[in-house]
């Protein structure tokens, strides 16, 4: 079970780096797509390192990185339209797609009972991006993420494949440069270009570090994913919102100028109600 401590060391890390970004998104930049390029520079540097230290370089991990710049897209838009709470939360939604591919791709077991996860799941996403409880009017950010769950659920079965054939090092060493060839190119682009050499050394220092989270939480679920099985996994990473949720609630009373959401007690009771169900149809999928 040590891909258990690998797996959530690296949720904790993305948790943190979740934080950064929201707080980037709403306060620093005017174009999630500005953060999206500043925050993957550095992708391109630590691709060097791999390949310089271990010699090895994966064209499948450079499309998959491709595919998983198109996420960090999608994930900073829907981080400009809602709370970082409820964005991670939908991330839920995603073992239901792993579950499909890795039964079809990997042979990986869909029982009966994942039925019941999937309802839950639903039940728990449906809850948490409503905008009042008893009204059905949803959160901007919806649309996008049901889209991203797609994708993150296809990349990690694919990258699953591809770790069980090469090792984890190939592939992370062609997805870092994957991820930067997706998010740099967005740099001829005029306007975000402009944008981008306006920003603060602050925000460069901010997503800099975020990026040192997030590449170390990669590598962590990365080595989970060569010692585990996806869906387990997958199931695993959705506690990332219970872990963000806490950090936030601990950050709007301590530092409310770095995050702050709405945690009064309807509100927090109805996210917590809502991540718990989600946590627990992903367990249930991904067992």
């Amino acid at each position: 079970m040590s891909w258990l401590l690998f797996a959530l060391l690296g949720i904790n890390l993305w948790a943190i780096v979740n934080i950064i970004d929201k707080n980037v998104v709403s306060k620093r930049v005017k174009s999630p797509l500005t953060a999206l390029i500043i925050g993957n520079i550095p992708a391109l540097f630590y691709g060097l390192i791999a390949f310089f230290i271990a010699r090895a370089f994966s064209i499948e991990g450079f499309f998959i990185g491709i595919g998983w710049a198109f996420i960090l897209l999608l994930y900073y838009k829907a981080l400009s339209l809602d709370e970082a709470s409820k964005i991670v939360a939908l991330y839920s939604l995603t073992p239901i797609v792993v579950s499909i591919l890795a039964f079809v791709f990997l042979g990986e077991a869909f029982g009966p009972e994942k039925y019941i996860g999937i309802i839950f799941i639903v039940l728990g996403a449906m809850l948490i991006s409503m905008k009042k409880l008893g009204k059905f009017t949803f959160s901007k950010a919806l649309p996008i993420m049901l889209l991203t769950v797609v994708v993150y659920g296809i990349m990690i079965v694919l990258m699953k494949s591809a770790i069980d054939a090469q090792g984890f090092i190939p592939i992370f060493t062609g997805m870092e440069f994957g991820i930067f060839l997706g998010t740099f190119s967005l740099m001829t682009i005029g306007k975000y270009r402009k944008e981008v050499k306006k920003a603060k050394k602050k925000t460069f220092l901010l997503l800099f570090f975020g990026s040192m989270f997030g590449v170390s939480g990669l590598l962590s679920i990365m080595i989970a994913l060569s010692m585990g099985p996806a869906s387990l996994i997958s199931a695993i990473e959705q506690t990332q919102a219970l872990f963000l949720l806490f950090y936030i609630i601990i950050l709007t009373h301590l530092k409310p100028h770095i995050i702050k959401e709405d945690i009064t007690r309807g509100s927090l009771m109805i996210k917590v109600v809502a991540i718990l169900m989600m946590i627990v149809g992903a367990v249930v999928v991904g067992s």
